[in-house]
């Protein structure tokens, strides 16, 4: 019975959602540009081995991080 409450409360989430506007009404007027990841996992990885990412997280920069 919890079961099919949790499932009816659900459903009943889904059928009263508001509906998606088009693409065009998603953003503001004033949008310049949107960034999408496909695959974060791989860009995040792609990140760690880019050289200025490496300077970044280097020990030698903890304390210029830590200022900021």
């Amino acid at each position: 019975m919890k079961y099919f409450f949790s499932l009816f409360l659900v459903t009943l989430g889904a059928a009263s959602a508001a509906p998606v506007p088009p693409p065009d009404k998603l953003l503001a007027a004033d949008t310049l540009a949107v960034l999408t990841i496909a695959d974060y996992k791989k860009a995040r990885a792609d990140w760690d081995r880019w050289p200025m990412a490496k300077l970044w997280n280097d020990t030698a920069m903890k304390a210029f991080r830590e200022k900021i």
